[in-house]
């Protein structure tokens, strides 16, 4: 069996096996974090990056089998893949959205927002991919969902900022500048999906690790700070 392995295949794998491994990291420390603090708007945070990592991880398998196709069709795959990474940026924004308002809102209420708001997405993005007669292929679905995330993580990080400005705390100073950088790659995903330009392709690659790599810092500190009493 004769493989043919593209640069594309190679960067998406690189990065899906990355986000996997960083993710995971956030997800441990962030469920560590919670069981301090108990906020419950961080637990609809810490279900986010969790869900990431699933997700991560369905597009590591696409891209394996890409790479190596035992298995005749794995769109289905990325579309898993694409579809988990709206629902997770749909509980970090819903997250952010109670972040201040915890006394108004019961655990139940967050979570079930978050997926009421997740379904809507879904609804509106078929409704919308189903506006023709032809079927539908999977680059439309790919320019939807980067655009969602693109727009979740934009609010996601102006919302960060604007908690920073209203209280800094050094320890965290690096968040907006995280969610930033996820949402420059989720845009840059959503101009590949149109282009197909390798440096695109690139730029998301190397902004949305840098952006974990940012929030691991993030993490470091806390725990640090937390042991240090």
């Amino acid at each position: 069996m004769s493989i043919m392995v593209s640069e594309t295949d190679l960067i998406f794998l690189a990065l899906n096996l990355t986000s996997v491994f960083i993710t995971s990291i956030l997800t441990v420390f962030l469920v560590r974090f919670y069981r301090y603090f108990h906020y419950i708007p961080l637990e609809n945070i810490v279900l986010g990056f969790g869900i990431l990592v699933v997700s991560y991880s369905f597009g590591a398998a696409y891209q394996i089998l890409r790479i190596f196709p035992v298995v005749p069709k794995t769109n289905l795959l990325l579309l898993i893949n694409l579809a988990l990474q709206t629902l997770a940026f749909s509980f970090i924004t819903v997250g952010y959205i109670f972040w201040k308002q915890e006394k108004k809102a019961s655990r139940l209420m967050i979570l079930l927002t978050s997926l009421v708001f997740f379904v809507v997405i879904l609804a509106v993005l078929s409704a919308l991919v189903y506006t023709s007669d032809a079927i539908p292929d999977f680059a439309a679905w790919m320019e939807y969902f980067h655009g969602v995330n693109f727009a979740l993580l934009a609010f996601v990080a102006v919302k960060s900022f604007r908690n920073y400005v209203a209280r800094p705390d050094v320890r965290s100073s690096t968040v907006p500048g995280a969610f930033t950088l996820l949402a420059v790659s989720q845009y840059s995903l959503f101009i590949w999906s149109i282009d197909r330009g390798t440096t695109s392709l690139t730029l998301g690659a190397i902004c949305r690790v840098i952006g974990f790599v940012l929030f691991l810092r993030v993490v470091f500190v806390q725990r640090r700070a937390a042991i240090n009493g």
